[in-house]
């Protein structure tokens, strides 16, 4: 198989890109964070990975430019068929075809095992530890050592390593230990073999058992008739207690009925006798209300407001009417002052005409004038103001109070009272009768509770009713012999006894019949038990061959293991040798492959097999585990020409190694397909150089 080039979208840090392998030894040349490990992983991806799967591996392989997944191609040639491998993990599709014979497969599994056909792609575990080296990793090849040896063992199947003789010696070994599984020791789940042998004790048990009933039938035939007329008496009396007890449960639920009803009765009689009581009372307290019908919603603060109105506007008529008169004999004794004024007016008047003699004396005249006129004028005009304003007032007070003693004594005509202070002890009189009412109309609801009086009437008959239907079930004996609770309880505990009595005969003549009637039934259970004892018998004899069989085809399988095992060692060992000597330039030429797939090389110095790890430099450790990897892959090809992936693991080599390495691989290219990842032009020399 030879992989031509691969293309892949949305991979990683590549949106889009395509890589051709021109040649056998193809070197990929790029700067670090160009995307050789991309490259690498991306090889992987198409040969191993199944897109219908979803995990973290797959994922972290997610587009830095997108979200959604990637597809890639590769195209592969092989014996001159054109192969092309396709994957979209996106829309979880794949598809392989040979379009050289037309050949399509789109099954995952179906496509690893083309895979594994044509280039010996078994597993991606398998591939990393052998035919993948990433860097430093040219000596981890023993980490791999179990992959490593179920490969080489599944050239015993000519299968994948899913079909390994490790796995079939292992199933073998677990089917057997699933049919043996009890036989030495208990166990929660026994194997066929101890469900076998438990079924032919159990079988044999049962004959054993069935033969011994079968003697005892005969005895028990006899005693079915005794038994039978035993339980045919003692149904007999049990009938007649159990209708007697039934009858007195019918006479004691009756009377618990009839009690509770009288009690009913009792209650409803003398919530009657209340109602009426309280109906009487109602009817006397509304006739009392009716006649004090005038009160309903009387406002005594509005009234006592008017009556104290009333008051103070009679308080102040009388007042008004005394500063009337009071003003009048005011204006009597201004009347006599008066004259004194005017007599001083006429001084001055007479004073004012000496003006004609003296001059200064004449302005004496003007103001005696001035005087007078002012004097009589606002004195006139102020005091008759006064007396009629007085006067207004007393009249409008004067009606005010006409039409509130009007008022007030409608109020007392109506109550047919005399003053105020009846009126106050009608008021209270009118709100005790109140009280009374709500009292009595709280109580008369408490009783009826939302019922009327006549429901409560004609509960009462219906109660009467049902007493005396309830009192017609009992009988005439009842009435005479009257049932106590002693007597009931003493016909419980019979009835008791006479029914466990009853119940055990009726099992014992089931099971008396059963056996009678299974005679010839368990004869031929005693014919079938046998053929089944020698079926299970004859069982137990093929699985018991059975587990001779696997037995010897697990010896045969560890037998063969270790042939191949020793062959391909041995092939191994060849293999290592012709590249170890000029890989190492001679210094080692030797080296053993030990049965856990571990190695030794023949170290001169200490005369002795020694583990190259120990003893060795790092340079020709992994001198040594390169040519190892591809010992283990000529091995493990069988023929085919694979691919193997170098990732940069040489940069620790000087010139020297370098150069040794390079003329052993450039001599295993009739065999391999080798991939070479650099940063470095120390192998432009080395094949074809693919920059990116």
């Amino acid at each position: 198989m030879y992989l031509k080039s691969i293309t892949v979208k949305n991979f990683r840090k590549f949106k889009d890109f395509s890589i051709n392998f021109p040649s056998d030894i193809t070197v990929i040349k790029g700067p670090n964070e160009k995307g050789k490990s991309t490259i690498l992983s991306a090889i992987l991806a198409g040969f191993f990975y199944d897109p219908k799967k979803s995990n973290r591996e797959i994922d972290a392989l997610k587009s830095w430019h997108s979200d959604q997944l990637y597809e890639m191609r590769l195209e592969i040639e092989n014996d001159g068929n054109e192969i092309v491998l396709e994957k979209n993990f996106n829309e979880k599709e794949m598809l392989l075809e040979n379009k050289t014979t037309g050949e399509k497969i789109k099954n995952f599994k179906d496509i690893s095992d083309y895979l594994y056909k044509i280039g010996s792609l078994r597993s991606l575990s398998l591939f990393e530890n052998t035919a993948c080296v990433k860097h430093d990793a040219l000596s981890l090849i023993t980490q791999g050592k179990r992959e490593i040896s179920q490969a080489l063992q599944s050239l015993l199947t000519s299968s994948s390593e899913n079909v390994s003789p490790d796995k079939i010696i292992k199933k073998i070994n677990d089917l057997l230990t699933e049919i043996q599984k009890g036989l030495k020791q208990p166990s929660k789940t026994p194997g066929v073999l101890k469900e076998i042998e438990s079924n032919i004790l159990e079988l044999e048990d049962k004959k054993s058992k069935l033969k011994a009933e079968l003697d005892d039938v005969s005895k028990k035939s006899d005693y079915l008739g005794s038994i039978q007329t035993e339980y045919n008496n003692l149904k007999e009396k049990f009938d007649i207690k159990f209708r007697q007890y039934e009858m007195n449960k019918k006479y004691f639920q009756t009377i618990k009925e009839l009690e509770s009803l009288s009690s009913q009765f009792k209650k409803i009689e003398s919530d009657i006798e209340v109602l009426e009581e309280l109906e009487k009372n109602k009817e006397y307290i509304l006739f009392q209300l009716k006649k004090m019908s005038f009160l309903e919603g009387f406002d005594i603060r509005e009234f006592y407001k008017k009556v104290n109105n009333l008051k103070d506007k009679e308080a102040k008529l009388q007042y008004l009417k005394k500063y009337y008169k009071n003003t009048k004999e005011t204006e009597s004794k201004k009347g006599k002052n008066s004259f004194f004024l005017m007599g001083l007016f006429v001084a001055f008047f007479i004073v004012g005409f000496l003006g004609f003699l003296e001059p200064w004396l004449f302005s004496s005249f003007a103001i005696s004038i001035l005087f007078f006129i002012l004097n009589f004028v606002f004195k006139k005009k102020s005091s008759e103001s006064k007396k009629i304003k007085t006067v207004k007032d007393i009249k409008i007070l004067e009606k005010e109070i006409d039409f509130l003693s009007d008022e007030i004594n409608l109020i007392f005509e109506k109550s047919h009272i005399k003053n105020d202070k009846e009126l106050i002890d009608k008021i209270k009189e009118y709100n005790e009768f109140c009280k009374e009412l709500e009292k009595t109309e709280s109580k008369e609801e408490g009783i009826l509770r939302g019922f009327s009086f006549s429901d409560v009437k004609k509960e009462k008959s219906s109660i009467l009713k049902n007493i005396g239907i309830l009192e017609e079930k009992i009988s005439e004996e009842q009435k005479v012999n009257v049932p106590t609770p002693q007597e009931q309880r003493l016909l419980e505990v019979d009835l008791e006894k006479y029914d466990k009595k009853l119940d055990d005969l009726k099992k014992e003549i089931l099971q008396v019949s059963a056996v009678s009637n299974q005679y010839a039934i368990d004869k031929e259970n005693i014919i079938k038990l046998e053929e089944d004892l020698e079926f299970e018998k004859e069982k137990k004899l093929n699985f018991e061959k059975k587990v001779k069989v696997l037995e010897s085809l697990a010896e045969n399988l560890k037998e063969a293991q270790s042939r191949i095992l020793s062959k391909s060692k041995s092939h191994i060992e060849d293999y290592m040798k012709k590249y170890l000597i000029t890989i190492t330039d001679g210094r080692y030429d030797n080296m053993k492959v030990n049965d856990d797939l571990s190695f030794n090389v023949w170290s001169e110095e200490k005369k002795d097999m020694v583990v190259p790890e120990d003893h060795l430099s790092q340079g020709t450790v992994d001198q040594f585990y390169l040519v190892a990897r591809f010992a283990i892959l000529d091995v493990l090809n069988k023929g085919n020409k694979s691919l193997v992936l170098l990732d940069d693991p040489f940069h620790s080599f000087d010139s020297k190694r370098r150069e040794k390495t390079k003329q052993v691989l450039n001599d295993l290219t009739d065999r391999f397909q080798i991939v070479l990842f650099s940063h470095s032009s120390d192998y432009d020399d080395w094949g074809e150089v693919v920059e990116i």
